[in-house]
């Protein structure tokens, strides 16, 4: 996490991208990482349709 102290925290774009390249690496070198990810993410990566359901349980005061 050494990485994300020398990103700007006031812009979560260089934080997004840099755990998608992260994600993609493990992904196209085929190892595990013990990194729990939401559900909706994944929904996102692998282009599946995220419902409001899926956000009540992502969320739920943002549900509200």
């Amino acid at each position: 996490m050494l990485i994300l102290n020398k990103l700007n925290s006031k812009n979560p774009i260089k934080i997004f991208r840099m755990m998608g390249i992260f994600i993609a690496r493990a992904i196209l070198d085929e190892r595990i990482i013990d990194f729990p990810l939401n559900k909706v993410f994944w929904d996102l990566v692998l282009n599946r349709n995220v419902t409001l359901k899926d956000i009540e349980l992502m969320n739920p005061n943002l549900y509200r």
